[in-house]
């Protein structure tokens, strides 16, 4: 990836912001007090057999005393009495406070009975009640008290009007406390929007990682701004300050690596074994032995985790030159830099009256981190976004492909319809109109034909036509207006020929595939029964009835006539097979048989699947 002019003015101005960040950082711990105000930075300490004076700051740590309370005289000389209300202040101590002014007691830091009230990142101000001040000599005394031996600490001591202390004191409470509240409830909302980011796209499991590192990072600050701990205090130690820490620094670790797209199961499996025993390990110590291993072997190896990220985003750095990276590694170098200072304290090798910093370099990361995701998300939305408009545009593209061949589709099975439609009416003139037209034409030359034959046979043409034109009407789909239709045309017939007739024609149903072919068929097998009766069976009644049994349609026509031999196929007997072949056309039995007297026919037609009844 190319390194353009917008990558460079964003990694300029991210890497500018990080150096005002810290210089910002070290400039609060060192802020200096007003002139007015008086710095005590020597003091008579004693402690059992030890009674030395001893130059402010003073750590137990560096003189090596094994100590858990020692107390602090400083004198201090009044012309006169103030005019307006003084105060101590106190801006570094190691643990808890006790101060006395002239052999009173004024205040203290909170509790003193385990777990001790936690004031090492806390500055604490009194005020020095007036009558215990005299003109000339005054002394303040200050009790000192650690809860593990040897961690007591007392920074300068600053004496003055509290118009001028409250100020500085203020400022640096804000530095040391709030700004780590402010920053736990940021971090915590932070935390909770990765969740929600991770819970719409769990694929994504950097989101749930980021997650989980911010939510160590919020157990491991409580150590800076709880002041009264709910734990016992090794077990705060152990699990607040050293193992939270680890872990924040482990879960690093695993979202780098889901950042980066890598992949080191067994080598994450290992990190979290070995930095989940070693505070269990702790746990099992002494107290001096405990403090001892967290901070000179522990916290070094915490460190010494932290460069596996900070390898692998400088590498992918290099390699990929990416804009996000690139500001990751800087907002890193910011943790390393400032966690540089605080492993030089642990170390002794720098004074403790300052504190730690490492507190103040993730907030900025977490905020990098933060904006880096969410531009990620919404980046994903967006691209979702565009990817669902092409899909839509592909699928309206489609769908009108779709329409344009179902429309051609259409239209080939309308033309092959009516194909189909054209050759059934010429093969059904053929069989029925033409035939008559034919076998009337070949009577008409044969000669000595009778007027009434001809007559006849044009008869039988032109209802056989009409039957074809009754067939195609858009009622020929109803079984029931078929019937219906075809009485109209017979009954006449029937009452000329002086047989009584009864239709019972029972309810049937609309059938989708009943068409103009099954129409015309069974219209024709029972127009020909009906001929037989009147030109043969020598009836006087005529009954026709329609019904549904056992999933198909019934149509039975009986007469009380002199009977038909109904196994008979000779030349005389082509109306039945007629009959038989124009049921077999639309797969339905047709059935004739005596029926003393007469006969019954009988049509059974099972309609299609759909059309079941």
């Amino acid at each position: 990836m190319l390194i353009t002019r917008r990558m460079v003015f964003s990694s300029t101005l991210m890497l500018g912001a990080l150096m005002v960040f810290a210089s910002l950082i070290i400039y609060l711990h060192h802020r200096p007090l007003p002139a007015e105000v008086q710095s005590l930075t020597s003091a008579q300490f004693t402690a059992g057999t030890i009674d030395r004076k001893v130059r402010l700051p003073h750590d137990w740590v560096a003189q090596a005393l094994p100590l858990k309370t020692g107390s602090y005289q400083l004198d201090f000389f009044l012309p006169s009495l103030p005019a307006e209300g003084w105060g101590v202040y106190l801006p570094a101590l190691d643990l808890n406070a006790v101060v006395f002014l002239n052999g009173r007691r004024i205040g203290d830091g909170g509790r003193l009975a385990p777990p001790m009230a936690r004031n090492h990142n806390r500055p604490l101000l009194f005020a020095l009640p007036t009558d215990l001040l005299r003109p000339g000599d005054n002394r303040i005394t200050i009790e000192i008290h650690s809860e593990l031996r040897g961690r007591g600490l007392l920074g300068p001591v600053h004496l003055g009007a509290m118009t001028a202390l409250a100020p500085h004191y203020r400022a640096r409470y804000t530095l040391k406390i709030t700004a780590m509240r402010i920053v736990t409830v940021a971090t915590l909302a932070i935390s909770a929007l990765m969740l929600l980011m991770w819970w719409l796209r769990r694929e994504e499991p950097m989101y749930l990682w980021f997650a989980v590192t911010a939510g160590f990072w919020l157990i491991y600050i409580l150590n800076y701004h709880v002041i009264d701990i709910p734990l016992p205090t090794l077990a705060w130690v152990a699990l607040v300050r050293f193992a939270a820490l680890g872990w924040f620094v482990l879960s690093i670790v695993f979202f780098i690596n889901r950042f980066l797209g890598l992949k080191q199961p067994r080598y994450e499996k290992a990190l979290a074994v070995i930095y989940t025993a070693l505070p269990l390990f702790m746990l099992t110590l002494e107290p001096a032995q405990m403090l001892a291993f967290g901070l000179r072997v522990y916290t070094p190896l915490v460190w010494l985790l932290g460069l596996d990220p900070a390898i692998k985003m400088t590498r992918a750095v290099w390699g990929r030159r990416d804009q996000e990276i690139i500001w990751l590694t800087f907002s890193g170098l910011a943790i390393l830099s400032l966690g540089v200072h605080d492993i030089l304290m642990n170390l002794g090798l720098i004074g403790r009256e300052h504190g730690y910093f490492i507190p103040y370099a993730p907030p900025l990361t977490v905020i990098v981190f933060a904006v880096m995701l969410v531009r990620r998300f919404v980046n994903t939305l967006r691209a979702s976004e565009r990817l669902n408009r092409e899909l839509e545009r592909r699928v309206e593209q489609k769908v009108e492909e779709v329409r344009s061949a179902y429309d051609k589709l259409t239209a080939v099975e309308r033309e092959q319809a009516l194909n189909r439609e054209r050759e059934r009416i010429m093969r059904d003139m053929h069989d029925g109109v033409g035939g008559h037209l034919v076998s009337t034409l070949y009577m008409l030359q044969r000669g000595h034909t009778a007027p009434d034959e001809v007559r006849e046979a044009l008869q039988v043409a032109l209802a056989d036509l009409r039957l074809m034109i009754d067939s195609m009407d858009s009622a020929a789909e109803d079984l029931s207006a078929v019937l219906a239709n075809l009485r109209s045309r017979l009954e006449p017939q029937l009452e000329k020929a002086g047989i009584r007739s009864r239709w019972q024609l029972g309810d049937l149903p609309s059938l989708a595939d009943f068409g103009p072919e099954a129409a015309l068929q069974i219209m024709r097998i029972v127009q020909e029964a009906i001929t037989n009766i009147i030109k043969h069976a020598q009836a006087s009644e005529m009954a026709l009835s329609s019904a549904v049994a056992g999933g198909a349609v019934e149509i039975t026509i009986r007469d009380n006539g002199v009977g038909l031999d109904a196994a008979a196929t000779g030349p005389g007997h082509r109306g039945l097979t007629n009959m038989r072949q124009r049921a077999g056309r639309i797969g339905a039995i047709l059935e004739v048989e005596t029926a003393a007297p007469g006969t019954r026919v009988r049509l059974r037609w099972i309609p299609p699947p759909g059309d079941r009844v």
